[in-house]
């Protein structure tokens, strides 16, 4: 499994599960804002863990090649973007942080979806 830490990507996956951060004073909306360390910890698991969910779903995508597409600036800028808006929309962060790992899985497929289509029209007007 992999684990990453903002772009960079490093072998071992702790069982321990994802690790929440954002506390909450019990009020909702009030929720601190993680600081560039633990959001880097948080972005970081939250790509590794959609690389290992897709991953088990479908073991014949490559994982290492998952973590790489999973931990490029884009991506992870997306992450963070997502994460911070479920935060501060007042979710708890394992919820933010679902919800951002899901919009990354979905948006990947949208990608791979977009790029087999352009490949069989190119093939299609290949043989025409």
């Amino acid at each position: 499994m992999s684990e990453m830490l903002g772009t960079q990507a490093t072998t071992v996956l702790p069982p321990s599960g994802p690790v929440f951060i954002g506390g909450s004073t019990g009020h909702g909306s009030e929720r601190a804002t993680p600081g560039p360390e633990a959001l880097g910890e948080a972005v970081g698991r939250i790509a590794a863990y959609a690389a290992q969910s897709l991953h088990e779903s479908f073991p014949h995508l490559d994982l290492d090649e998952l973590v790489e597409t999973f931990t490029r600036p884009s991506a992870v800028r997306m992450l963070t973007a997502r994460y911070l808006r479920g935060l501060e929309s007042g979710l708890p962060a394992g919820e933010a942080a679902a919800a951002a790992g899901t919009r990354l899985i979905h948006a990947w497929a949208d990608a791979r979806l977009a790029a087999r289509a352009e490949l069989d029209r190119a093939k299609a007007a290949a043989s025409s």
